[in-house]
């Protein structure tokens, strides 16, 4: 009798102990996530910021120059203070540097079914813990929706001014992020961080 009061309680602490643990899990991972989601907001609010101040100063041909060259001064600055590998992703790029990796590539797909299926809402995100090389990581991505402003250099030809549309090919001559329309999934914002 006395094993199999010994052998119930040991089953009992086990039980709460593998609760606790899965807890605890859900609840890190939790963490991770809001972390994550500060960083994805906080990133897209400064970038965001400087592509619309240089719009209202020199219009498109301005905001060309600005995603060419400081988004990625931006990216790579914010990557290094936060401590996060911070990039964007899009299935139709226009600097090539921007491909997904296939990680990204299957979410990239999920957010563009999601948006067929009316889906997609201002709150949609990913993330999930993988391992790689023998390394964990945490992987988020958020969307990146397009909004009316940024049909003057994703939309169809006829929203792209000719100056604008010139000077894109100019910098990328292989570029494939056009004829998009407010509400499609432009790419995404990915973060990565080793855990």
């Amino acid at each position: 009798m006395q094993k199999i009061v010994i052998s119930f309680a040991l089953m009992i602490f086990l039980g709460f102990f593998s609760c606790s643990t899965e807890e605890q899990k859900s609840q890190s991972q939790k963490i991770d996530t809001q972390e994550f989601r500060k960083a994805a907001n906080e990133f897209t609010r400064e970038l965001k910021g400087v592509l619309i101040s240089e719009l209202q100063k020199g219009g498109p041909v301005k905001a060309v120059s600005v995603c060419a060259d400081t988004a990625q001064i931006l990216t790579i600055g914010f990557s290094e203070v936060n401590n996060l590998d911070v990039s964007r992703v899009a299935l139709r790029t226009r600097n090539e540097t921007n491909s997904p990796d296939d990680f990204e590539l299957a979410v990239l797909e999920k957010f563009i079914k999601m948006q067929s299926e009316g889906e997609l809402t201002d709150t949609t995100e990913y993330a999930e813990v993988i391992e790689e090389n023998g390394s964990k990581f945490v992987r988020y991505l958020k969307p990146i929706i397009m909004a009316a402003p940024c049909l003057n250099c994703h939309g169809s030809e006829n929203q792209i001014g000719n100056e604008v549309s010139e000077l894109i090919y100019s910098i990328y001559p292989n570029d494939k992020a056009r004829d998009f329309r407010i509400g499609d999934v432009r790419g995404a914002l990915s973060i990565k961080k080793e855990i």
